[in-house]
């Protein structure tokens, strides 16, 4: 879900899924919103591109994110500190503006951080909406993978080979 957020619709923000998709990102400095996999990712995409990256929280943060395992966070954090982005753990995104960011940290401070662009990286949600299509079609349906929640790819194949024994 898109964060409600000052400056959230600004033409200098991105949604993370775009960017790991190509979408140039303006500008050198960037700050990505949201630590879950997603906002890793791109982030660690954007690094590779030169980019002077920085992450900060969105409002909720991103515990629930459960789009990449364990191993792949370590992974990912090891290649983040190799291309210099900086994690800014515990500080929250709060408003969005032309070349900068307004965030705060966990002591209730606000900081303000330069940004060029702002990639959006939120908790993705489940597609309920396809399950929903499907009901009434066949005698039973089985929601699995991303229909159920998101999650990994190993999360659907379980979910989908469990489905088919018991058909």
């Amino acid at each position: 879900m898109w964060p409600d957020l000052p400056g959230a619709r600004s033409p200098n923000v991105v949604w993370a899924g775009d960017v790991m998709r190509g979408r140039q990102v303006a500008g050198d400095r960037v700050v990505v919103a949201g630590a879950g996999g997603m906002g890793l990712e791109a982030a660690l995409h954007l690094a590779q591109q030169g980019k002077q990256v920085t992450i900060v929280e969105l409002p909720g943060g991103s515990e629930a994110d459960q789009t990449v395992n364990f191993v792949d966070v370590m992974v990912l954090e090891d290649q983040l500190e190799d291309f210099g982005v900086r994690v800014r753990t515990g500080v929250v995104l709060e408003k969005i503006q032309y070349g900068k960011v307004a965030a705060r940290d966990a002591a209730g401070d606000e900081q303000t951080l330069t940004a060029e662009s702002v990639v959006l990286a939120p908790n993705l949600r489940s597609r309920t909406a396809v399950v929903r299509k499907f009901m009434g079609t066949a005698e039973e349906v089985v929601a699995v993978g991303d229909c159920k929640a998101p999650r990994i790819l190993f999360d659907a194949i379980h979910e989908g080979f469990e489905a088919a024994l018991e058909m």
